[in-house]
Protein backbone atom coordinates (compact mmCIF):
# COMPACT_ATOMS: atom_id res chain seq x y z
CA UNK A 1 0.00 0.00 0.00
CA UNK A 2 1.48 3.30 -1.08
CA UNK A 3 1.79 6.18 1.51
CA UNK A 4 0.08 10.04 0.60
CA UNK A 5 1.08 12.13 2.80
CA UNK A 6 0.13 15.84 3.48
CA UNK A 7 1.51 18.02 6.33
CA UNK A 8 -1.35 19.96 7.41
CA UNK A 9 0.21 21.77 10.11
CA UNK A 10 3.72 20.93 12.11
CA UNK A 11 5.72 23.06 15.11
CA UNK A 12 8.72 22.03 16.38
CA UNK A 13 9.94 24.09 19.92
CA UNK A 14 9.54 24.80 23.18
CA UNK A 15 10.50 26.88 26.48
CA UNK A 16 9.42 29.30 28.66
CA UNK A 17 6.74 31.69 28.08
CA UNK A 18 6.19 32.90 25.54
CA UNK A 19 6.90 29.27 23.92
CA UNK A 20 9.34 29.71 21.26
CA UNK A 21 8.33 27.11 18.43
CA UNK A 22 9.06 27.14 14.52
CA UNK A 23 6.61 26.30 12.03
CA UNK A 24 8.69 22.78 10.24
CA UNK A 25 5.79 21.94 7.28
CA UNK A 26 8.14 22.71 4.37
CA UNK A 27 10.66 20.48 6.08
CA UNK A 28 8.45 17.55 7.38
CA UNK A 29 6.73 18.12 3.77
CA UNK A 30 10.35 17.81 1.96
CA UNK A 31 11.48 14.81 4.19
CA UNK A 32 8.37 12.69 3.14
CA UNK A 33 8.61 13.67 -0.70
CA UNK A 34 12.12 12.22 -0.44
CA UNK A 35 10.61 8.95 0.61
CA UNK A 36 11.52 9.20 4.30
CA UNK A 37 8.51 8.14 6.65
CA UNK A 38 10.39 7.40 9.90
CA UNK A 39 10.94 10.81 11.17
CA UNK A 40 13.05 11.53 14.50
CA UNK A 41 11.56 14.96 15.79
CA UNK A 42 15.12 16.48 17.54
CA UNK A 43 17.61 19.31 17.09
CA UNK A 44 19.46 17.32 14.11
CA UNK A 45 16.24 17.27 11.99
CA UNK A 46 14.71 20.61 12.38
CA UNK A 47 17.35 23.02 14.46
CA UNK A 48 17.26 24.55 17.66
CA UNK A 49 14.27 26.83 17.99
CA UNK A 50 14.11 27.04 22.02
CA UNK A 51 18.54 26.94 23.17
CA UNK A 52 18.96 25.42 26.37
CA UNK A 53 15.20 23.71 26.63
CA UNK A 54 13.43 21.42 26.27
CA UNK A 55 10.96 20.51 23.21
CA UNK A 56 8.12 18.73 21.68
CA UNK A 57 6.13 18.54 18.71
CA UNK A 58 2.99 18.61 17.12
CA UNK A 59 1.52 17.40 13.42
CA UNK A 60 -1.71 16.84 11.82
CA UNK A 61 -0.99 15.33 8.41
CA UNK A 62 -3.48 13.70 5.90
CA UNK A 63 -2.22 10.26 4.63
CA UNK A 64 -4.32 8.69 2.28
CA UNK A 65 -6.98 11.10 2.50
CA UNK A 66 -7.62 10.31 6.66
CA UNK A 67 -5.93 12.74 8.96
CA UNK A 68 -4.12 11.87 11.83
CA UNK A 69 -2.72 13.81 14.73
CA UNK A 70 0.55 13.43 16.54
CA UNK A 71 2.26 15.20 19.05
CA UNK A 72 5.62 14.20 21.43
CA UNK A 73 8.56 15.19 23.20
CA UNK A 74 12.09 15.75 21.79
CA UNK A 75 13.78 12.88 20.36
CA UNK A 76 10.74 10.77 19.77
CA UNK A 77 10.48 8.81 16.47
CA UNK A 78 7.19 8.57 14.47
CA UNK A 79 7.05 5.78 11.68
CA UNK A 80 4.27 7.48 9.52
CA UNK A 81 4.06 4.05 7.46
CA UNK A 82 2.01 2.29 10.73
CA UNK A 83 -0.44 4.38 10.57
CA UNK A 84 -2.42 5.05 13.67
CA UNK A 85 -6.05 3.98 14.33
CA UNK A 86 -7.78 7.26 15.75
CA UNK A 87 -7.71 6.64 19.29
CA UNK A 88 -9.67 3.42 18.64
CA UNK A 89 -8.18 -0.04 19.31
CA UNK A 90 -4.92 -1.32 18.18
CA UNK A 91 -6.38 -4.52 16.10
CA UNK A 92 -8.31 -2.09 13.81
CA UNK A 93 -9.96 -4.26 11.10
CA UNK A 94 -11.53 -2.84 8.11
CA UNK A 95 -13.98 -4.04 4.80
CA UNK A 96 -13.16 -3.35 1.14
CA UNK A 97 -13.54 -4.86 -2.32
CA UNK A 98 -17.69 -5.97 -1.09
CA UNK A 99 -19.40 -6.98 -3.54
CA UNK A 100 -22.72 -8.69 -3.74
CA UNK A 101 -24.08 -10.61 -7.05
CA UNK A 102 -27.26 -10.37 -7.57
CA UNK A 103 -29.48 -12.93 -8.68
CA UNK A 104 -32.46 -11.94 -10.40
CA UNK A 105 -33.72 -14.62 -11.67
CA UNK A 106 -34.93 -15.21 -7.14
CA UNK A 107 -36.06 -12.80 -4.48
CA UNK A 108 -33.00 -13.21 -2.60
CA UNK A 109 -31.24 -10.79 -1.49
CA UNK A 110 -28.09 -11.45 -2.52
CA UNK A 111 -26.80 -14.93 -4.07
CA UNK A 112 -23.25 -14.12 -3.71
CA UNK A 113 -21.25 -12.01 -1.82
CA UNK A 114 -17.45 -10.81 -1.50
CA UNK A 115 -15.05 -8.41 -0.03
CA UNK A 116 -11.68 -8.29 1.40
CA UNK A 117 -10.47 -7.43 4.84
CA UNK A 118 -7.03 -5.73 6.10
CA UNK A 119 -5.78 -4.86 9.17
CA UNK A 120 -4.77 -1.18 9.34
CA UNK A 121 -3.00 -1.53 12.59
CA UNK A 122 0.50 -2.04 13.19
CA UNK A 123 0.13 -5.21 15.66
CA UNK A 124 -0.57 -8.41 13.28
CA UNK A 125 -4.20 -9.49 14.37
CA UNK A 126 -4.68 -12.12 16.02
CA UNK A 127 -2.36 -10.64 17.93
CA UNK A 128 -1.20 -9.59 22.02
CA UNK A 129 -4.29 -7.57 22.17
CA UNK A 130 -7.04 -9.80 20.73
CA UNK A 131 -5.76 -13.52 20.54
CA UNK A 132 -8.89 -14.49 19.58
CA UNK A 133 -9.13 -15.34 15.73
CA UNK A 134 -12.59 -14.83 15.72
CA UNK A 135 -14.65 -11.46 14.57
CA UNK A 136 -18.19 -10.56 12.94
CA UNK A 137 -18.89 -9.27 9.72
CA UNK A 138 -22.09 -7.42 10.56
CA UNK A 139 -24.37 -6.01 7.42
CA UNK A 140 -26.65 -3.52 7.09
CA UNK A 141 -28.33 -1.83 3.92
CA UNK A 142 -28.49 1.64 3.15
CA UNK A 143 -31.47 3.06 0.32
CA UNK A 144 -30.52 6.29 -0.86
CA UNK A 145 -29.43 7.22 -4.54
CA UNK A 146 -25.62 8.05 -2.96
CA UNK A 147 -23.19 5.60 -0.75
CA UNK A 148 -22.84 8.35 2.09
CA UNK A 149 -25.22 8.17 5.00
CA UNK A 150 -26.04 8.67 8.65
CA UNK A 151 -25.80 5.78 10.63
CA UNK A 152 -29.55 6.27 11.66
CA UNK A 153 -30.28 5.23 7.62
CA UNK A 154 -29.04 1.49 8.07
CA UNK A 155 -30.83 -1.03 9.02
CA UNK A 156 -28.97 -4.35 10.22
CA UNK A 157 -29.49 -7.34 8.59
CA UNK A 158 -27.48 -9.63 9.76
CA UNK A 159 -23.81 -10.98 10.77
CA UNK A 160 -21.63 -13.52 9.24
CA UNK A 161 -18.94 -15.04 11.54
CA UNK A 162 -15.70 -15.42 10.42
CA UNK A 163 -11.87 -16.57 11.28
CA UNK A 164 -8.60 -14.24 10.59
CA UNK A 165 -6.58 -17.02 9.51
CA UNK A 166 -4.10 -16.98 8.84
CA UNK A 167 -3.04 -13.76 11.11
CA UNK A 168 -3.05 -10.49 9.39
CA UNK A 169 0.20 -8.58 9.29
CA UNK A 170 0.19 -4.40 9.00
CA UNK A 171 -1.66 -3.43 5.87
CA UNK A 172 -1.83 -7.65 4.81
CA UNK A 173 -4.70 -8.10 3.63
CA UNK A 174 -7.08 -11.38 2.55
CA UNK A 175 -10.21 -12.13 0.38
CA UNK A 176 -13.43 -13.60 1.63
CA UNK A 177 -16.35 -15.13 0.02
CA UNK A 178 -19.80 -15.73 2.43
CA UNK A 179 -21.50 -19.30 2.53
CA UNK A 180 -23.98 -19.81 0.01
CA UNK A 181 -25.61 -20.74 3.53
CA UNK A 182 -24.96 -16.74 4.83
CA UNK A 183 -26.15 -15.43 2.31
CA UNK A 184 -29.58 -17.55 2.24
CA UNK A 185 -29.80 -16.89 6.04
CA UNK A 186 -29.47 -13.44 5.53
CA UNK A 187 -32.30 -12.77 2.46
CA UNK A 188 -34.24 -15.79 4.92
CA UNK A 189 -34.43 -13.18 7.93
CA UNK A 190 -35.34 -10.38 5.67
CA UNK A 191 -38.44 -12.53 4.23
CA UNK A 192 -39.41 -12.92 7.80
CA UNK A 193 -39.28 -9.63 9.07
CA UNK A 194 -41.17 -7.81 5.96
CA UNK A 195 -41.25 -4.69 8.21
CA UNK A 196 -37.38 -3.95 8.56
CA UNK A 197 -37.24 -2.58 4.56
CA UNK A 198 -39.55 -2.04 2.04
CA UNK A 199 -38.77 -3.79 -1.51
CA UNK A 200 -36.64 -0.98 -3.52
CA UNK A 201 -32.82 -0.79 -4.15
CA UNK A 202 -30.05 -0.71 -1.74
CA UNK A 203 -26.64 -0.51 -1.25
CA UNK A 204 -25.07 -2.81 1.37
CA UNK A 205 -22.84 -1.42 4.12
CA UNK A 206 -20.36 -4.33 6.44
CA UNK A 207 -18.20 -3.52 9.09
CA UNK A 208 -15.87 -5.64 11.54
CA UNK A 209 -16.19 -5.92 15.28
CA UNK A 210 -14.99 -9.03 17.42
CA UNK A 211 -17.25 -10.52 20.26
CA UNK A 212 -15.59 -7.86 22.78
CA UNK A 213 -16.87 -5.08 20.47
CA UNK A 214 -13.60 -3.47 20.21
CA UNK A 215 -12.66 -3.42 17.14
CA UNK A 216 -13.43 -0.18 15.41
CA UNK A 217 -17.06 -0.73 13.38
CA UNK A 218 -16.66 2.56 12.01
CA UNK A 219 -14.17 0.36 9.15
CA UNK A 220 -16.53 -0.11 6.70
CA UNK A 221 -17.68 -0.67 3.11
CA UNK A 222 -20.83 0.43 0.97
CA UNK A 223 -20.73 -1.87 -2.16
CA UNK A 224 -20.08 -0.14 -5.21
CA UNK A 225 -23.63 -0.23 -6.31
CA UNK A 226 -27.19 -0.52 -5.24
CA UNK A 227 -28.94 -4.06 -5.91
CA UNK A 228 -33.10 -4.91 -5.70
CA UNK A 229 -34.40 -6.47 -2.75
CA UNK A 230 -37.64 -7.75 -4.23
CA UNK A 231 -40.64 -8.63 -2.00
CA UNK A 232 -42.72 -11.89 -2.86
Amino acid sequence: MSLNIKVKTAVYGGGETPCQARDISRQLQKKFDSGQTCITFNNASFSDASPNHGKGFAVTAEINDREYLYAGSEGDTIDFSALPVNGQDTANLSVSALTPVYDSATTQLFSECRCEITNLAAETFPGDSHPSAWVWIDLYLAAETEALQADSAFTRIGEIPLSISPALSYQQSMPVTFSGSDCYDIARYLLDNRHLVSAGDYYLYAQVRNPDQVIDTAVGCFSAQTFRYLLS
